[in-house]
């Protein structure tokens, strides 16, 4: 049976239709609601603003708040003044308000968007700034305004507090501003690219091992630390031996025995001792025997105290040396990069290096400046 082309006709155009609605129809209630809302918002805004006319009202009240400084300088000034209009602190006291949702109603609903999160923290922002006046004294100030002399008193209460406990955190308040905080990122950045290239360079000194002087360097350091652990089991022997061990015991190390003088006073007290042992000795020279024996256990005694000083120097010694000459290949791949033009990662960490140490000193100075003085800052209503 044929189907009339008009049936047709109708039939693809009420697919059209429905295909349509559906995939338009979230954007239309959308826009549907959004209108009603202005509508809404509109009348409320209508609503103020008879209640201003019947009160007699301005459109805008101001209130001034004095910012004081114990200390009168001018780089003070310009941070606090950054810092009290940036984003940073705005969205801290959008935020804040919380704490009183009658406060934050009175002051954001003002706006004929303060529903919206987003529109509200802009409207915010656009309620208080800085200034400084025309006069000598150049005073600091913020500025708040409301549509009412109590909401402008609120945000200016508010501000005050919401400031005492920003500054609270030093480096958190000082990267509100912007040039501070692209100053750390940099440094991040700087950091992060000098620890690349120490990498880079630490891994071609490895890669460099196999060279005779390389070869030579690491003969030099197992000779040495061989040496070293000779010496550090000596003097923990001796060092131990003497609390504990008898002098003939003590004087079984090898190393004690053939240090300086110690064999010759040993073998000197020996001979007192065997002529003391004689019956024929007439008191006097017994007496003379034992000064004598006297004086020499002084100088050995000395000379002990004398080898494990020695010894102690010794062991420093080898020590320093074991790390110097570990840090010696890494020195000489570096000489060899250096004459390298191709791989120029040394001549750029240097580069990188000078950049991040006046990039860190700027941050820091400032950083330890503000966090000296943004304690002598201070409101009308208070100190900080």
């Amino acid at each position: 049976m044929r189907v009339h082309p008009l049936l047709c006709l109708l039939a693809i155009t009420g697919f059209i239709l429905i295909f349509y609605y559906f995939t338009f129809r979230n954007k239309i209630t959308n826009e549907y609601k959004v209108s009603n809302l202005k509508t809404n918002s509109d009348s409320f805004v209508t609503s103020r603003k008879i209640d201003d006319q019947k009160n007699n009202n301005p459109e805008w009240q101001i209130t001034e708040t004095e910012i004081n400084y114990a200390e009168d300088d001018k780089i003070l000034k310009t941070l606090n003044d950054k810092i009290i209009n940036s984003e940073k602190f705005n969205y801290f006291l959008y935020k804040f308000l919380d704490k009183s949702q009658s406060a934050k109603y009175n002051i954001l609903s003002q706006s004929k968007t303060y529903t919206k999160d987003f529109n509200s923290t802009i409207f915010l922002s656009t309620l208080f700034y800085t200034k400084y006046d025309e006069g000598k004294d150049g005073k600091h100030k913020i500025i708040t305004k409301g549509k009412s002399k109590k909401n402008a008193l609120i945000l200016k209460i508010a501000i005050e507090k919401a400031i005492a406990e920003f500054y609270q955190n030093a480096e958190n308040s000082i990267l509100a501003i912007d040039d501070m905080n692209l100053l750390l990122n940099k440094i991040n950045i700087f950091e992060n690219k000098a620890n690349e290239l120490v990498s880079r360079i630490a891994k071609s000194a490895e890669n460099s091992a196999s060279n005779f002087a390389s070869i030579s360097i690491n003969a030099e350091i197992n000779i040495l630390e061989k040496e070293l652990a000779i010496l550090q089991e000596n003097y923990a022997k001796i060092v131990s031996g003497e609390m504990k061990d008898t002098f003939e015991q003590s004087m079984k190390n090898k190393y004690l025995r053939e240090f300086g003088r110690i064999n010759e006073y040993c073998r000197l007290i020996n001979q007192l001792n065997d002529v003391l042992n004689e019956k024929e000795n007439a008191p006097n020279i017994i007496e003379e025997i034992l000064h004598n024996k006297s004086k020499l256990s002084v100088l050995l005694k000395n000379e002990f105290s004398r080898c494990i000083t020695h010894l102690a120097n010794e062991i420093s010694r080898i020590k320093f040396d074991i790390i110097s000459l570990k840090k010696k290949p890494l020195i000489l791949s570096s000489e060899k990069l250096l004459g390298n033009e191709k791989n120029a990662d040394l001549k750029l960490l240097e580069k990188i290096n000078t950049s991040l140490n006046s990039m860190k000193d700027k941050y820091y100075k400032t950083l330890s400046f503000w966090t000296k003085y943004k304690s002598s800052i201070s409101f009308e209503s208070g100190t900080l």
